[in-house]
């Protein structure tokens, strides 16, 4: 049986998922290493060849699967991201560790990578959880944005937000609605 993990997100308009590669190192810290793209993380030095490194190899090493992303129209890597902690009783996955070139900030290209990721994940999972640092306000507003549920205050040092498969058809139809204006 196909699950999840063994599934690639469909190319969504332009935007190219392949799995995350020790060889891809090089072109993804060519964008990690702006440091503006960490400043609202908890983990702020990320964008040191040693704090990329140990985010690196825990995305090679993380239990589920770890995308780079390109623009398809001039095959460029663009960023990264990944689901994790895959939960099979409660039919759940995160959705995160997500980056995008500054370039490739705000709109279109986020919205993509959410409607991809979401649509593969709903094909197999009941809920998808996002997690933000408290005072990363772009993620927060992105995911408060997208529709995303906050869930109440928990022992995490970061902001937990939940999309589960009864309210998906609705963020599901503003992403493909927000995409139709952009396009």
């Amino acid at each position: 049986m196909q699950n999840l993990w063994d599934t690639c997100p469909e190319n969504s308009q332009g935007l190219h998922f392949s799995p995350l590669k020790r060889t891809d190192f090089k072109a993804l810290y060519e964008i990690a290493s702006d440091p503006l793209i960490w400043e609202l993380h908890p983990d702020r030095l990320r964008y040191t060849e040693r704090g990329f490194q140990a985010f690196f190899e825990k995305a090679l090493l993380d239990d589920c699967c770890s995308y780079i992303l390109s623009d398809m129209t001039n095959d460029r890597t663009i960023g990264s991201s990944r689901y994790y902690a895959y939960n099979v009783f409660e039919a759940s996955v995160f959705i995160g560790y997500t980056f995008l070139s500054r370039e490739y900030w705000g709109g279109i290209w986020n919205s993509r990578l959410k409607l991809a990721m979401l649509t593969t994940a709903f094909r197999f999972c009941k809920i998808v959880y996002f997690e933000a640092g408290p005072a990363n306000l772009r993620s927060i507003a992105a995911l408060e944005k997208l529709g995303a549920r906050r869930m109440p205050d928990n022992e995490s040092e970061k902001i937990r937000f939940r999309v589960d498969s009864e309210n998906w058809p609705v963020i599901k139809q503003n992403l493909e609605k927000k995409l139709a204006t952009l396009q």
